[in-house]
């Protein structure tokens, strides 16, 4: 399992799937500077988490 820092360094990794972990806009803030600064990531799944402001329960907008 890599940790936030590995992001950062890692050299071999090529895609990182995060699909449907319940991840947020703090999860987001946390990975942001880890995935900006590894240069070997050529695929990212994000589906399926809660950074879009939809309301999981209704689908609706949750922006004001």
């Amino acid at each position: 399992m890599y940790s936030l820092r590995s992001l950062r360094v890692s050299a071999s990794l090529t895609s990182l799937n995060l699909y449907n972990n319940g991840l947020g806009p703090e999860g987001a803030k946390a990975l942001a500077p880890g995935l900006g600064a590894n240069a070997s990531l050529t695929e990212l799944n994000l589906s399926v988490n809660r950074l879009c402001g939809l309301d999981p329960r209704t689908g609706k907008g949750t922006y004001d």
